[in-house]
């Protein structure tokens, strides 16, 4: 496998075509994370949580402190409505990344979603302060 071959699935991630992702690697040993890391995210897009969130927790025992990993695995538990699951995701996604505006977005977007109004303005607060040229943010906000 070349770079070449990660640069074309990534961008067949990115084109929506999920399903050709993971026939066109299907063949690829699990043990490489960035492949999985593309599996796992067509997979979930796909909205076959149950197979996401093993791909997901198969990723974070090779890669445990990947924020990337997590904040994904928190969106699966998001649509799964497992609120204590996702906020400590998004939580440890946020300890490892503390200046970057999206995962303080994505965890005020959960907050929100559960109930916590108060968690996700301070959340959104964050974002934009990091952030100022964040629209999303600046009108979830509102």
């Amino acid at each position: 496998m070349e770079s070449k071959d990660l640069e074309k699935w990534d961008a067949m991630l990115r084109q929506g075509a999920y399903k050709a992702l993971l026939k066109d690697t299907e063949a690829i040993k699990a043990n490489n994370p960035e492949v999985l890391f593309l599996r796992a995210m067509a997979t979930a897009r796909l909205r076959k949580l149950s197979e996401a969130l093993g791909l997901f927790n198969a990723l974070l025992d090779m890669q445990p402190d990947r924020a990337e990993v997590l904040s994904e695995r928190a969106v699966v538990y998001l649509h799964l409505k497992k609120k204590s699951l996702c906020l400590l995701d998004f939580n440890r996604a946020v300890d490892l990344q503390p200046e970057n505006p999206y995962r303080y977005a994505s965890r005020a977007y959960a907050r929100e979603f559960f109930g916590d109004i108060e968690g996700a303005i301070g959340d959104y607060e964050k974002a934009v302060a990091l952030d100022p040229e964040d629209a999303v943010s600046y009108n979830n906000l509102g």
